[in-house]
């Protein structure tokens, strides 16, 4: 998957190193004492990526200068990337890593039910989705009045890995499509070449695409500025 402007910069930290948290969360169980303290220090890395990302979204969406079904076009191409991170469904690797103590589950100290072996990494998913869809909702209390709410997609939209590989579904709804509805749907639910293209111009021509950090002056502030690089953040 491309990364190659800011919008996609922000929702991959956002989402995708959230992934890594989840990983690293189920490691931090290990029966192997040194796995298990070790990660411990790489989730306050994970906490700074996804802090990045989150904040960064919530800035963009507070300036109200890149469109919402823009957005939405983004958070729908790495959300139901993110999905497949968590591996096949009905896994040996999953199931053999649980019975050996090499990881243990998301919840697992709060979860007093027995593991469903078979099952371990859609149900590490299933949570996953829940906490992203708290942070989408939480992005939409930045929209202005009246416009329309960000969601976040179905499990079963644009997968690639697992039991809904391949297949078609809707976006929102997660309602069975037919080939060409579906392809029409994908062109109108991820982003196409024109939509960066639209992107970059405004992140290249708009001061304000971002709201500034407060208390702060932005590295952001300086796109477009001479001898200034915004990889710098």
């Amino acid at each position: 998957m491309d990364v190659d402007n800011w919008l996609d910069f922000f929702t991959y930290t956002d989402f995708v190193d959230r992934d890594g948290k989840f990983q690293l969360q189920m490691l931090k169980y290990s029966s192997f004492a040194p796995l298990g303290r070790s990660t411990s220090y790489m989730l306050r890395e994970e906490a700074f990526h996804m802090g990045t990302g989150h904040d960064g979204l919530r800035r963009v969406v507070e300036a109200g200068v890149i469109p919402r079904w823009l957005l939405q076009k983004y958070l729908n191409k790495w959300i139901s990337s993110s999905f497949d991170l968590f591996g096949t469904d009905h896994s040996s690797s999953a199931h053999w890593a649980y019975v050996w103590g090499i990881k243990g589950r998301y919840d697992e100290l709060q979860n007093d039910k027995v593991a469903d072996l078979d099952d371990l990494n859609d149900y590490s998913r299933h949570l996953y989705r829940q906490e992203v869809a708290s942070l989408v909702e939480r992005l939409n209390t930045f929209l202005r009045p009246g416009e329309k709410k960000f969601y976040t997609p179905d499990i079963h939209f644009n997968r690639n890995i697992g039991r809904w590989a391949g297949q078609k579904y809707h976006c929102e709804t997660g309602e069975p499509l037919d080939d060409r509805g579906y392809e029409q749907h994908c062109e109108e639910n991820l982003p196409s070449a024109k939509d960066k293209e639209l992107l970059l111009d405004i992140i290249r021509n708009e001061k304000k695409w971002i709201k500034e950090k407060e208390g702060a002056r932005d590295p952001l502030s300086t796109i477009g500025e001479p001898r200034k690089s915004a990889i710098n953040l």
